[in-house]
């Protein structure tokens, strides 16, 4: 996305707008981790739940707080990979634009005929191409990732022993995120934080084809000052159409 707020205030608010978008979501991960974990069961005895028996065997052992087992490390996450990822992107797109402009006011200067018909006034704004856009926003993805993975594996880790601790009386105490992070530790060493980061990198062309069909639509589908400010509306519409698109590709 591109605003004329500078890249830190575009890195907050994205953060934080993902936060509340994740408050309602986060159920649903927390069922998936659990069909996901039953599924690589070893014990072929063990009973399958559905989501909807997923979801009340949660709600009867632990209310409706344990839908948001492992909420606060998982926020954390989030914000940490939105305010990198908004912070990089805004800040790698700003700089390929000046290049471009610092460029574009070079070939003005040279003699013979201009390669700008128009009049510095008259003439449209620079955008970038498609390698640059999608180059922006997949190497934006790649750092927030590089920052958000260790909590993403710590939230998980925290569901699925939280589980285990569950279904086995012998545990005594409750996992924690301090227990769990020194467990990791202990058996992976400090790598084991960043453990499948290589295979999730794939998963950055997402944000960056989904940024990049964002750009389009504004390009071709809004005008005048909308361009540059979309309304509310449109900011939706865009960014849900881009969204669902690029979810679509990259699947």
């Amino acid at each position: 996305m591109t605003s004329v707020l500078p890249p830190l205030a575009q890195a907050v608010s994205g953060g934080l707008g993902s936060v509340v978008a994740n408050t309602g979501s986060y159920p649903l991960d927390v069922i998936a981790t659990r069909l996901q974990t039953q599924r690589t069961s070893s014990d072929p005895k063990a009973k399958k739940l559905k989501p909807l028996d997923i979801v009340k065997d949660i709600i009867h052992r632990h209310g409706w707080s344990g839908l948001y087992a492992g909420f606060a490390s998982d926020s954390l996450a989030t914000l940490i990979s939105n305010i990198f990822f908004f912070y990089a992107y805004s800040f790698i797109r700003g700089k390929l634009l000046v290049r471009r402009e610092e460029i574009a006011l070079r070939l003005e200067k040279l003699p013979g005929p201009t390669p700008f018909p128009y009049p510095p006034k008259d003439r449209l704004p620079v955008v970038l191409g498609m390698r640059e856009e999608l180059g922006a926003g997949f190497l934006a993805g790649v750092l927030s990732r590089l920052a958000s993975t260790p909590l993403s594996i710590i939230t998980v880790r925290l569901q699925v022993e939280q589980e285990k601790a569950e279904d086995d009386d012998s545990i005594e105490e409750k996992p924690g995120i301090a227990s769990v992070v020194k467990r990791l530790y202990n058996e992976e060493g400090l790598f084991g934080f960043w453990k499948g980061f290589q295979s999730t990198i794939l998963l950055c062309s997402n944000p960056a084809i989904t940024l990049f069909l964002y750009q389009l639509f504004r390009r071709f589908f809004l005008r005048g000052a909308n361009k540059a400010i979309p309304t509310p509306r449109q900011a939706f519409v865009g960014a849900a159409l881009s969204n669902s698109i690029g979810a679509h590709v990259s699947f």
